[in-house]
């Protein structure tokens, strides 16, 4: 027959079939929000193994990440509605970081009981957009950045403007000497240039002009007259170009740069040479500054956490953005490249000319555009672009600001101010902002509830306002006049702290009560410019206060009262409070009320159950104060100067709002004459246990006796029937045969008593059983015994248990036994063994289709020697339920019965599993 298949198994073909080929996290839950399927992605994206997540409530995943905010009310709102829900975002921290996930949810189409729910992670993108967000830029900074900038640009023009000029009209060295490198002739310049009379650089030798010169190499090293240029050019004979030196002057160090060229006559022999030295120094430190201008620029460009890019003027087109910007639109440097502003900038072109205007009319540096980010995301930024020249080419230098949350801020800022009018007219306490003049600038509908005002804004009088129609009056009856009025203190600067007060309207006899505070209200410079009150209508609160005090007291003679001892103690383990009781049991005396447990521990002594000195960290007020632990029922023997008393004590800790602890209350019980009556019942069973031991003894002795005779007997008539059967007639054998079936009988009756007697002292050792085994296997070997019945077995299968084998075998044997015995006089038999299940608990049932039994002899057929049947033709000793029965409660179980007359029997047992 082909199997159907259950829930479960459709779910897992379909997540072979289906499931498993997506990629993205998926989980099939029940109607109980228990996960029936993983897919592999959610595996492994979360590094769990699928047997760990099926069959699991989904609170238990993840810590229970998938049900908190509103996802579990929405998850059983898709069972209870059959409607899925979509997009939910969640946040839930891992290992001190946030993780991003969206939650959706939907019936299945095979099911409408199991919900198909996806998981994606977003932390990435949520990260980037946090990351993106962060990038925070004020006006006034950048202002200054943008100064800055613009300061640094107009000295590089400078200094690149100076280069050029002093590269146009620097004077030059000239030096001619002969073919023995002997100076002939010298500019000026070189006066200037070295410092030195030309003259005697004319006249000194090589090595002589060499050093005057103080001549080095450009690394610093100390040159040869003979590497120098003009010595060069007579040697080798040709021109040398843009020979380098550096030589020290006053000090400091110069460049200089040399041309040589030969000199030859006519003949073209050498005649010596000519060098133009040119100063260089100036050139060297303008390429030095505009090399580090141009890496200032670049590091800030690249690394300012503003948002910077090059456009072309003309075209629009990005021709370069910096770290910043990318981050920001989300593209890389070189997707920004290819893009152009026109592609970023949401603005139609009509409306771009228009903020243009705009800005232009409110004299704004800078211009408001809605920018498109590459998740499709709209971020308002101000923009601040200035003109930059570079190789012939018109640049905008665009300096761009995000400002979404300024917009938003506005925007919140609006809301808030509707909210705060909403809820300054929704308060309950009546607010009244007036100014040094006295005049109401401020009052919401409250305070006019609280005094029957209709309107009360612009009065001048603040004061007069109420004594004009009220008797104030302090909480002990005195008349308050205006001059300690609230109104009053607070406009000479003073603050006013729950100023209570009761009032009465004039010509009127009842009383409100009210509680009023108030502030100056004061500018920055503290110059108090308004006053502000608050007052709050306590006759309600007062009538509860009185209320309470009276329940205060009533819970106090309550306390006092307890049968139970009752003790509170502070943090530092001295008592606050404790009943007459407590002070019986405990032998508290009032100089022991301050004292922390150990000094208390000298005059009382506290032993645990088997004498032992307990220990003070033991303590059951000790460890809720330390340890926060709730204890309960602590039995311990406490022994003091007015007697001994057994207690048993619980504590727990005193909590505050937020979680810590504050105190604890110890309650206990005085169970001395419990300890005494249990000592008692301890004795008494010990004694039992004496006398179920005499009682197996005497069994056995009486089950060994009786069966020595029973042998005899059995011995004797087997003896008749083998060596004297042919001179006994008929009616001798037939009651020979008697004899031997009673003497059978006997014997199993003496079985079954011992079995019986057995059953109560066998230890339970419990072990996985498997009870359809052994029910078909003893079922084959009644049928082996009798093979000519017709009797059908329905066993399930597979049903395991946790119980003595030893035990469940006997109880076993006997109740199909009874089975087999009454379903003897069917032609088609059928016995039938299963389970179900009931309040959460399995119970076996085994069913027959015998004779049955009036229902009314339930409770009677498990009572030793109680028959419902006649037992001429049934058999049996009687006692064989009664075995079931005992050995089913020494599991801790229960065994009942029912049946009908001619309709078969049920017996129903549990197993204490």
């Amino acid at each position: 027959m082909e199997k159907k298949l259950n829930t479960t198994d459709t779910i897992r073909v379909f997540a072979d079939k289906f499931l498993d080929h997506i990629n993205t996290p998926l989980l099939v839950i029940n109607d109980d929000l228990t996960v029936c399927c993983a897919n592999r992605a959610y595996c492994a994206k979360f590094t769990v193994q699928r047997e760990s997540v099926e069959n699991r409530p989904i609170h238990e995943l993840e810590d229970g990440m998938w049900v908190k905010h509103e996802a579990g009310i929405l998850l059983k709102r898709v069972l209870a509605e059959d409607k899925g829900f979509n997009n939910l975002e969640i946040c839930i921290r891992k290992k001190m970081h946030p993780h991003y996930f969206i939650l959706s949810a939907n019936p299945t189409e095979f099911d409408k009981k199991l919900i198909l729910v996806t998981i994606e992670d977003i932390t990435e993108k949520r990260r980037t957009e946090q990351r993106l967000q962060n990038i925070k830029t004020h006006e006034e900074t950048l202002k200054k950045q943008l100064l800055e900038i613009a300061i640094s640009n107009k000295k590089l023009e400078d200094k690149n403007r100076l280069l050029e000029s002093l590269l146009r009209s620097i004077p030059e060295g000239i030096m001619i000497t002969d073919k023995e490198n002997r100076v002939q002739a010298l500019s000026c310049y070189f006066e200037h240039l070295f410092g030195i009379d030309p003259q005697r650089i004319q006249k000194a030798g090589e090595k002589e002009r060499t050093r005057l010169m103080n001549l080095y190499a450009p690394g610093g090293e100390e040159v040869s007259h003979k590497d120098l240029p003009l010595a060069k050019v007579i040697n080798e004979k040709k021109p040398i170009d843009n020979y380098e030196l550096l030589f020290k002057q006053n000090g400091q160090s110069r460049h200089v740069t040399i041309n040589a060229a030969p000199i030859f006559d006519s003949e073209g022999e050498i005649k010596g040479a000519v060098g133009v030295w040119t100063d260089i120094t100036d050139r060297k430190k303008a390429q030095v500054a505009l090399h580090e201008n141009e890496q200032r620029f670049r590091t800030m460009f690249e690394n300012h956490r503003a948002v910077m890019l090059l456009i072309e003027a003309h075209s629009g087109k990005i021709v370069d953005a910096n770290k910043a910007a990318s981050l920001f639109y989300g593209y890389t440097k070189d997707e920004l490249r290819l893009k152009t502003i026109e592609e970023i900038n949401m603005l139609p072109p009509p409306k771009v000319h228009e903020e243009r205007l705009n800005a232009l009319k409110e004299n704004r540096s800078y211009f408001v555009f809605p920018h498109k980010l590459k998740n499709n995301r709209i971020r308002w930024v101000e923009v601040y672009s200035s003109p930059v020249i570079t190789d012939s080419k018109e640049l905008l230098f665009s300096v761009i600001h995000d400002i979404t949350s300024k917009k938003t801020a506005e925007e919140a800022l609006r809301n808030s101010e509707a909210r705060f009018n909403t809820v300054f007219e929704a308060m309950s306490e009546g607010v009244l902002v007036f100014d040094t003049f006295e005049k109401v600038v401020m009052a919401n509908r409250a305070i006019t509830d609280v005094f029957g005002f209709e309107e009360i804004k612009h009065i001048r009088d603040a004061r007069g306002l109420f004594f004009s129609s009220f008797h104030f009056f302090s909480p002990d009856g005195e008349l308050i006049d205006s001059d300690n009025w609230p109104v009053t203190r607070v406009l000479r600067g003073r603050s006013v702290k729950n100023f209570e007060v009761w009032m009465r309207k004039k010509n009127s006899s009842q009383r409100w009560f009210l509680s009023i505070s108030g502030e100056p209200i004061r500018d920055e410079e503290q110059k108090q410019i308004l006053g502000l009150i608050v007052i709050r209508d306590i006759t309600e609160k007062k009538k509860i206060q009185e209320e309470t005090d009276r329940r205060a007291a009533e819970q106090e003679a309550i306390f006092s009262s307890l049968p139970n001892g009752y003790v509170i103690y502070n943090t530092d383990g001295t008592v606050a409070k404790m009943n007459d009781e407590a002070r019986r049991v405990i032998g508290y005396q009032d100089i022991m009320v301050s004292m922390s447990y150990k000094q208390r521990m000298r005059f009382i002594r506290v032993e645990t159950p088997d004498g032992k000195k307990y220990p003070v960290d033991q303590l059951p007020s000790w460890r809720a104060l330390h340890n926060g632990e709730t204890v309960r029922n602590e039995v311990m023997h406490i022994v003091h100067s007015k007697g001994s008393y057994w207690i048993s004590a619980s504590a727990s800790p005193i909590l505050s709002r937020e979680s810590k602890i504050t105190g604890v209350v110890m309650q206990f019980a005085d169970v001395t004459p419990m300890v005494t009556l249990q000592q008692q019942l301890e004795s008494r069973a010990a004694e039992l246990l004496r006398a179920n031991e005499y009682l197996e003894a005497f069994s056995y002795s009486v089950s060994h006796d009786l069966r020595g005779p029973l042998n005899t007997i059995e011995g004797f008539v087997s003896i008749l029937r083998e060596d004297y059967l042919h001179d006994i007639d008929k009616d001798g054998q037939d009651l020979l045969e008697r004899i031997l079936n009673n003497v059978k009988k006997a014997k199993n009756l003496i079985d079954d008593i011992l079995n019986l007697s057995k059953i109560g002292s066998l230890e339970v050792k419990r072990e996985k059983v498997n009870v359809s085994e052994m029910v078909f296997e003893y079922l084959n070997e009644l049928k082996e015994n009798q093979p000519d019945r017709v009797v059908r077995f329905e066993v399930e299968k597979d049903i395991t248990v946790d119980a003595d084998p030893h035990l469940l075998h006997i109880a076993i044997e006997n109740i199909l036994r009874n089975s087999w015995k009454f379903t003897s006089k069917k032609d088609r038999g059928i016995i039938r063994f299963g389970r179900t299940k009931k309040d959460s608990r399995y119970v076996y049932f085994l069913k027959d289709n015998g004779v049955g039994f009036d229902s009314s002899y339930a409770e009677n057929i498990f009572e030793p020697f109680k028959r419902v049947h006649i037992q001429s033709e049934y058999g049996g000793t009687g006692i064989g339920l009664s075995i079931v029965r005992r050995a089913i409660e020494r599991h801790g179980g229960t065994i009942w019965a029912e049946g009908e007359v001619g309709k078969g029997a049920r017996f129903y047992f549990t197993l204490g599993d």
